[in-house]
């Protein structure tokens, strides 16, 4: 965890010796040089904060030098003052962590060396030149925040926008934020300084925690008056599925950060850290980004459930949907997917996460939750749910792994289907429409019509599943089971010929399916009553050869007296068959009109009696 540390000393006799260079001990108290002794200036009354701001100037103007003799600093203080300027500028990302300096003898007081002229270290391969590339990077980041967030909401937002999108660096060469937010990769300076300039800008307070000994740096951030420590570099998800985010190091205590490994020991900060609230609660234990999407609200993910807090700070919160698997054994590999490792992305609109196999849609704007999406590869679980491109190009991408730090097996881009390593992930058909509830018994059927392109929606948002089924949806229906075949011309007045049902009509009216209202009328807007239904579906089956000879006894049902003469055996056939289950199990309801969705089902069981 290295932080960048560089400090060149330099001893300038100007006025006791001819010019000479010598390196000194950069805590050194006094200095000998050929027999002279002199003390450094630490202690000595120094203009501190003109130094303080003499160096800001130059660093932002990347001067190469400042010459701060006459503020009469020792080398100690130098360091301190340096070291402010550079945790409480961020924004100064081409500046390293490192200067190098010449102690001058006082000219007031001979017995005293004073820093004399300082020379700031920049990388080589930034400059101002990148501030351009460097405050969209912020803007991207900044942009998970919301009107009217607390300072917990904003810290929080922020470490998992950072913890997603940077990860560590293994070479050991990114040091500066320019790094974490543009490159993408950074060691913990990186971290700690991307992480203060988001802060900074969205006015939570913090300052850094530096750990000598561990060559470790981090970040503490005041929330209401209370400080807490905060390690970014620490809750990467680094090896883990793409999209995870690790709360671990977030908001502890000292005792709290010094329990979470060697690397948090023997720290210098600014304040004390003595609330271990949130280190107590569930915020450690989750493994994605808690999300607060433009629709107001936090929402994270917890043991396969989604839950929304409202003042995520108080730790209230409730459960807004419990669709989601428990835990899978797979069947071949003998693998176990947990509810904790599932995954969570907020995208178009909606939040998505999975368990071991499926994607669910929790809708903002119903509060509805549905399987979106199934996975039948069988090489492994859904593992990491992350999204990608921006715009149109945006897409949620899928990982299936063995196990969370396994081998990425597959990846899925969702939707629309691009990859070819997507042939497995089946998207629900239904999922455009807004009126299909996901947890209702004709789900299924609906996604069936829809894949099998026999019905269509009314509209590109609503499929209607509650709306009469007319004379023309249903013979449309049978018309695009048998293959839309070729039919004859029009026979009815009121069928306007080139309409979406006219060759149906014409076909159904062929094939003895259906006859007209009249011999000049078919009335192809009149809604189809559960009997009706039962006899077009009867004799399309027997012109087709479909479905099975089994009548059912009508008496089971109470309502059997309704039945009409001409419907009783359409409608024992189809009880036979298990097309018609009867509502509540008891009654047929024969003259009622058909809803979509029962013909929707009752099409997907005559295709399953026929396979």
């Amino acid at each position: 965890m290295p932080l960048q540390r560089k400090r060149s000393p330099a001893f300038l006799l100007a006025l006791l010796l001819a010019l000479s260079l010598l390196a000194l001990p950069a805590q050194a108290a006094s200095i000998t040089v050929d027999g002279y002794t002199f003390q450094d200036g630490m202690g000595q009354k120094a203009d501190v904060k003109g130094a303080k701001a003499a160096i800001l100037h130059t660093v932002q103007n990347r001067s190469p030098f400042v010459d701060l003799t006459r503020y009469g600093l020792g080398s100690d203080q130098l360091e301190a003052v340096f070291d402010q300027v550079f945790f409480e500028n961020p924004s100064l990302f081409y500046l390293e962590n490192g200067f190098s300096y010449q102690l001058r003898q006082s000219r007031g007081n001979p017995g005293v060396v004073v820093v004399g002229k300082v020379e700031p270290s920049y990388y080589k391969e930034l400059s101002e030149g990148d501030r351009e590339t460097y405050e969209a990077a912020v803007s991207r980041a900044l942009a998970v925040l919301r009107p009217g967030m607390t300072d917990f909401d904003k810290a929080l937002a922020l470490h998992d926008w950072l913890a997603a999108h940077c990860a560590y660096d293994d070479s050991l060469t990114r040091y500066s934020p320019y790094h974490a937010l543009v490159t993408g990769s950074a060691v913990c300076q990186g971290y700690l300084l991307a992480y203060s300039d988001l802060l900074g800008r969205a006015g939570v307070e913090n300052a850094p925690a530096i750990s000598e000994s561990q060559n470790h740096g981090w970040n503490t951030v005041k929330l209401d008056g209370v400080w807490y420590h905060v390690d970014v570099t620490w809750d990467h998800a680094d090896g883990l599925p793409s999209g995870w985010v690790l709360h671990t190091n977030f908001l502890r205590s000292d005792s709290g950060i010094r329990a979470t490994g060697d690397y948090h020991q023997d720290w210098k900060a600014q304040a004390l850290c003595a609330d271990s609230r949130y280190e107590d609660s569930f915020l450690p234990y989750l493994r994605t980004p808690v999300l607060y999407p433009p629709e107001g609200g936090a929402y994270f993910l917890l043991d396969g459930r989604l839950y929304l807090s409202a003042d995520l700070s108080s730790l209230h919160y409730k459960a807004v949907s419990h669709a989601g698997g428990g835990t899978t054994v797979h069947p071949t590999a003998g693998t176990i997917f947990s509810p904790e490792n599932a995954s969570l992305a907020y995208f178009d609109g909606n939040i998505y996460y999975t368990d071991a196999y499926s994607i669910y849609r929790y809708e903002l704007t119903s509060g509805q939750t549905y399987r979106y999406a199934t996975y039948q590869g069988g090489k492994g679980f859904l593992y990491g749910l992350s999204l990608t491109g921006e715009g149109t190009e945006a897409r949620l991408i899928a990982e299936v792994r063995p196990y969370p730090s396994g081998k990425v097996l597959e990846t899925l881009r969702i939707p629309p289907l691009l990859s070819a390593d997507s042939v497995h992930l089946q998207v629900c058909p239904a999922r455009n429409f807004t009126d299909v509830n996901r947890r209702q018994w004709y789900h299924e059927a609906v996604d069936y019509v829809l894949e099998q392109g026999l019905m269509n929606g009314v509209s590109g948002t609503r499929f209607d599943p509650g709306g009469q089924t007319t004379r023309a949806m249903a013979v449309t229906m049978l018309y695009r089971m048998a293959g839309s075949p070729k039919a004859g011309p029009a026979r009815f007045n009121d069928v306007v010929s080139g309409s979406w049902y006219a060759d149906a009509v014409n076909w159904a009216v062929e094939a003895g399916v259906v006859t007209g209202i009249t011999t000049e009328t078919f009335r192809p807007e009149d809604p189809v009553t559960r009997q009706q239904l039962a006899a077009i579906l009867y004799r399309y089956a027997r012109a087709a050869g479909k479905g099975s000879e089994t009548l059912a006894d009508l008496s089971a049902f109470r309502d059997a007296g309704q039945i009409d003469g001409y419907a009783r055996t359409p409608l024992a056939w189809a009880a036979g068959a298990g097309l018609i289950t009867g509502r509540d199990g008891s009654l047929l309801a024969p003259r009622d009109n058909a809803t979509r969705a029962e013909t929707a089902a009752i099409l997907m069981r005559l295709n399953a009696a026929a396979a």
